[in-house]
């Protein structure tokens, strides 16, 4: 544990594999997001294992992950090199464009939450996806990762046939369900 992050090593009882889950999240005041960085990079530094990192890093890699030009360079020049430093991969996502906002009027809609694996956690997991659920009274979208071992995901949908509606029994079968 440290102050940007908690991490914890997984181990899958059937096939022995190993890695490290780190849960981050970053410092709203971006004076601190060096000390962010450099945390990440002692922890990076001293983890043998393959390794999965997602959370709130609150940095963005590129201007076009924001949708205001309010950007600093030298911080997305800052969080680039780490994730090169450390040949780590950003999951693709799909959903919404944007996993934050501020939520006012004329909101900024930025790119906060993310994935970043290691090569040797994706060579494990090559078919690996996440996406992001519909932001409901939050300021972020939550955000899933699948392994992608169990094939692609089914989304459930349950469709009302209206032919029920002839169905003289219908009331009866609600009513006792």
């Amino acid at each position: 544990m440290g102050d940007y992050h908690i991490q914890m090593t997984i181990r899958n009882k059937l096939n022995n594999f190993r890695w490290v889950s780190m849960c981050v999240y970053g410092p709203a005041q971006h004076d601190k997001s060096r000390d962010f960085i450099d945390e990440l990079t002692t922890t990076c530094s001293q983890c043998a294992l393959p390794l999965v990192m997602g959370g709130y890093f609150n940095l963005i890699r590129n201007m076009t992950e924001k949708s205001s030009n309010n950007c600093d360079q030298s911080l997305m020049d800052l969080f680039n090199t780490f994730i090169g430093d450390f040949q780590l991969k950003e999951i693709r996502r799909s959903g919404p464009k944007f996993t934050w906002t501020n939520k006012q009027d004329y909101p900024v809609m930025v790119v906060l939450d993310r994935f970043l694996i290691s090569t040797d956690w994706e060579v494990r997991f090559p078919l690996c996806l996440a996406w992001s659920l519909t932001r409901v009274g939050s300021d972020h979208s939550p955000i899933i990762l699948d392994s992608g071992e169990q094939g692609n995901p089914r989304t459930k949908y349950f469709f009302f046939e209206n032919k029920w509606l002839l169905d003289q029994d219908l009331v009866g079968l609600v009513t006792q369900k």
